[in-house]
């Protein structure tokens, strides 16, 4: 379903099998991906391409580590918590989910009322786009 609602979001992120070696192996790292935990699919949203800082899709959920300049009470919410949970909403680059959960998208391949689409679907909340 996340590479579905991924592909039919029309690109922006990469995907698996796709994801360049040296960018996944950064962002587990950076978004504290546990072992065992499947990522489908990455946005960098750093200016060199180092990927410590953005956001995956997961088998668990959505984890992200943002730059100096937005404040995020969590790193990390699951698929279960975002399919039960409120409406999203954007604010410019930022992805505000649940919680104090605040993800940006600036330098990212996809923007933030794109992602919305994209987790929408994934979650089941809309029909694929």
């Amino acid at each position: 379903r996340v590479l579905k609602a991924v592909a039919a979001g029309g690109g922006g992120l990469d995907c698996h099998p796709n994801i360049p070696e040296k960018k996944l192996i950064n962002a587990k790292v950076a978004m504290g991906v546990p072992p065992g935990e499947f990522v489908y699919a990455l946005m960098d949203t750093t200016f060199f391409g180092s990927a410590k800082t953005g956001l995956v899709l997961t088998n668990w959920g959505v984890r992200w580590a943002n730059d100096w300049s937005t404040e995020t009470k969590r790193t990390a919410i699951s698929w279960e918590e975002l399919h039960g949970n409120g409406a999203y909403s954007v604010d410019g680059f930022d992805l505000k989910l649940a919680d104090g959960a605040v993800v940006c998208t600036a330098g990212g391949g996809m923007s933030a009322e794109k992602l919305v689409s994209v987790i929408s679907c994934i979650v089941g909340r809309t029909e694929m786009l």
